[in-house]
């Protein structure tokens, strides 16, 4: 056989062979037994468990299933009926052909893990990569339910020459898929159309969202995608309101349509009011004006305009361009260049009051322009602030500002440069500031020069100054220094009670006070004030002049400490109705202490006329009721009697101011030895063993608060009670009902005692704290029952009580 021949039989027994290979790998692929292989080896490969009711059909197709179900840890799935026939020959092509395919019932339930979130993010990016490659020109769901813990996707519907499909989307956690959103979201929506160009409508169930501190109330959206010649869309979304913890706005609308190819947008955001939360009952609001909205690609790039307009009183004009921008880029990057304008012109400034609601009837022009030029991470800032003409009242403060003009713009070198001035009273404050923009912490210096500035003008306090101050500042801390001269001053402070010796008993600085603000900034200060020639002060009972200087210190996490002294001068204190003269050495010393605590020096003294002890008890008598009267010297020289002898008397207030310690003195010292007496002379011109029952009340008080109770009062009620020949005197707490709070009070008082029989008693109780007094009469009936009647400021009445005694 020739060489040729031998090549020949070759080449046909291998091409029979190859021939018999393929029509036995045809005829095993299109019979049953090779889909029942199939399913053999994919359960032997799949990490969980595969059970199949029925299997029908062919591996080349078409294929039945029947009662599919899937269990694994992660995954469960379960298909009441599924067919489809997919044609190997578009596998040359690169994809997967599926037609027709027709599901029943499939339900898909994924356990989320969160160790395995990357993996899962890989998964879900090789799942988009295989869907590109699959093809469906006929397809019947009857109903696809995939959930997970978190959401659950309902879809139906089919797909032949024409898209109906409906589906379901119900998010129960969307930070999972939205990070810092918190709240439940409800989608639905249908995909109609061609095929080749569907059309996507999308709308949200009424649900209420939170982002961050900002609650959004009632949102409803609508989405529609038309794909079509025109490829149209539109977008609608409703917020009922929209508010964190210090604004509110309510209702807002914001309307899109526009066009796909090529790119463009236009819209409205309605109209809106604003509110700003001032306290917990009361808020403030302005009607910020409706704003079209403008999109387009253009040659440059993506141009956006938004116009607000107020009745050509306000307005706003945003123009952005982001050059080099396509509607194929997928999203804008940091790197993405950006050149924008902004300009806001207000003519009317009553909004600001809407905002402050301290400033009252704000009256001038505001104009600023911003350019933003570069990329988006770090563009260059051009700014120019214009306040021109301005004025505005702070009745909380008693100002009234007038001719406030403030220019800020900004240099070559990205540094914000201001200068301003305004006029508050007499005098007038200018100011220079450097801000630095391409600083992180916007670091700025701010130059404070002011001259006979009213700072507040209220009844309590009228504070006029000069300040001359250098102020350092940025994002985490805030540093002043230089001088504040205050040339004239009115401070007047809890004026109504002129006990100033019993504020370590009536008012608790350590304990009760109310927290203070806490701020975010760090706070740095080296201030030094001095006082002019014209500040008056007035505390409680104190009235003086303050002269002398403080030097103001304050570092992060210390009080404010204060070194120096003010002199009192020119003074007079107000103690129980007796004006005392101050004495020229008194002062307020400050020695690094905090400036609210500060030692005190303070000598009051006013001069009375005694007689002294007389040997015989019956003229005494006669002298020393007298005591008091304002013809006492003439009386006594008329009766021949010893000349009285003139005293200072008075009080040495010292310790702290938080914690005040008072010392009565007498000078000559040695004509009053009893403290007891020294108050009495001081407050009522008496020896303690002459007075009347109301100036008896008066000195009870004053003792009490003198020293906090620790004092000889039981002393001075022994030797009064004997006096009078009362059977009852006391400080105690009295009962009383209030008639204002519909329950029992406890009232501090002075309570007289007389039983005028031993059957009647009298009791009369007179308010030391609150003017209230109650006269009541008991009488007893027998040993069992007794008459009670009560007269008192809010109220009569008379009681039957019965006592009953156990053993």
């Amino acid at each position: 056989m020739s060489h040729k021949k031998r090549s020949w039989v070759r080449w046909s027994v291998k091409s029979f062979i190859a021939c018999a290979l393929l029509l036995g790998s045809y005829l095993f692929l299109n019979s049953e037994k090779s889909l029942e292989i199939a399913v053999q080896l994919g359960k032997a490969f799949l990490p969980g468990d595969l059970k199949i009711a029925a299997l029908h059909g062919c591996l080349l197709g078409p294929i039945q299933i029947k009662e599919l179900h899937y269990t694994d840890t992660d995954t469960q799935l379960s298909i009441s009926l599924a067919q489809f026939d997919w044609h190997w020959s578009s596998l040359l092509q690169g994809q997967l052909n599926l037609n027709p395919l027709y599901i029943d019932k499939l339900k898909l339930f994924i356990k989320e893990n969160k160790q395995k979130k990357t993996e899962s993010k890989q998964k879900a990016i090789l799942l988009r990569k295989i869907l590109k490659h699959l093809k469906f020109n006929s397809v019947d769901i009857q109903q696809i339910n995939i959930r997970t813990d978190t959401a659950n996707f309902i879809l139906q519907g089919s797909l032949h020459q024409q898209w109906q499909l409906n589906w379901q989307l119900n998010i129960a956690k969307i930070a999972d898929f939205i990070p810092n959103l918190r709240g439940k979201l409800a989608l639905q929506g249908k995909i109609s159309g061609a095929q080749g160009y569907p059309e996507f409508y999308v709308t949200s169930q009424k649900t209420n969202l939170k982002w961050q501190d900002w609650q959004l109330k009632q949102i409803q959206t609508v989405l529609d995608i038309d794909t079509a010649k025109n490829k149209k869309w539109l977008f609608d979304v409703k917020i009922t309101q929209l508010n964190n913890k210090t604004l509110i706005l309510t209702p807002l609308q914001l309307k899109l349509s526009g066009y796909l190819v090529p790119f463009s947008l236009q819209g409205s955001l309605s109209d809106f009011k604003l509110y700003r939360i001032a306290e917990p009952t009361s808020t403030a609001s302005v009607l910020i004006p409706k704003t079209q909205i403008n999109t387009h690609l253009s040659k440059y790039g993506l141009e956006t305009t938004l116009l607000a307009k107020q009745e050509n009183k306000n307005q706003l004009l945003v123009h952005l361009l982001l050059p080099g921008y396509r509607a194929t880029n997928a999203l804008i990057t940091p790197k993405q260049l950006i050149n924008a304008q902004i300009h806001l012109s207000l003519t009317n400034l009553n909004l600001l009051s809407k905002f402050i609601p301290d400033l009252k009837n704000p009256q001038g022009f505001f104009d600023t322009h911003v350019n933003l030029v570069g990329p988006l991470s770090l563009p260059k800032i051009n700014l120019s602030f214009n306040l021109q003409q301005a004025s505005t009242k702070i009745p909380r403060l008693g100002l009234n500002l007038t001719h406030i003009n403030i220019q800020l713009h900004t240099d070559k070198k990205n540094t914000l440069i201001g200068i301003g001035h305004l006029n508050s009273g007499k005098g007038s404050l200018s100011l220079h500031t450097k801000t630095q923009l391409a600083q992180k912490n916007f670091s700025t210096l701010i130059d404070l020069q002011g001259k006979n500035i009213s700072l507040i003008h209220t009844p309590e306090y009228k504070i006029t100054a000069s300040p001359q101050l250098k102020i350092e500042a940025d994002t985490q801390q805030i540093k002043a220094q230089g001088l504040i001269i205050v040339p004239k001053a009115s401070i007047k402070i809890n004026t109504k009670n002129t006990n100033l010796v019993g504020l370590n008993e009536d008012i608790k600085f350590v304990g009760n006070m109310k927290k203070s603000t806490s701020f975010s900034f760090i706070f740095k200060n080296d201030i030094k004030i001095e006082c002019g020639d014209d500040v008056q002060f007035q505390y409680q009972g104190l009235k003086s002049k303050l002269r002398g200087s403080l030097a103001i210190k304050q570092a992060p996490d210390h009080p404010i400490l204060a070194t120096g002294q003010l002199k009192l001068s020119q003074g007079e204190y107000n103690y129980y109705g007796q004006s005392l003269k101050l004495q020229p050495n008194s002062l307020l010393d400050f020695a690094n202490t905090p400036i609210n605590d500060p030692k005190l020096n303070i000598i009051a003294s006013r001069k009375i006329w005694i007689l002294p002890q007389l040997s015989a008890p019956s003229t005494s008598a006669q002298i020393e009721s007298k005591l008091g009267a304002a013809n006492f010297i003439q009386s006594a020289l008329q009766d021949s009697q010893p000349t009285p002898v003139q005293l200072d008397i008075g009080l040495h207030l010292r310790g702290s101011l938080q914690n005040p310690t008072v010392v009565l003195f007498a000078n000559p010292s040695n004509i009053i030895n009893s403290q007891l007496d020294m108050l009495s002379y001081l407050i009522t011109g008496q020896a303690s063993k002459q007075l009347s029952t109301a100036s008896t009340q008066l000195l009870l008080h004053a003792v009490t608060h003198l020293s906090g109770g620790k004092s000889n009062i039981s002393q001075f009620i022994n030797k009064a009670q004997q006096k009078i020949g009362l059977d009852q005197l006391t400080i105690g707490a009295k009962p009383i009902f209030g008639p204002t709070t519909s329950s029992l009070q406890q009232n501090t008082s002075l309570i007289i005692g007389k039983n005028l029989s031993p059957k009647l008693n009298v009791t009369y109780s007179l308010g030391l704290l609150n003017a209230i007094n109650i006269l009541e009469i008991n009488y007893l009936l027998n040993k069992n029952f007794s008459l009670q009647s009560t007269n008192s400021n809010f109220s009569n009445g008379i009681d039957l009580l019965y006592r009953l005694e156990k053993y």
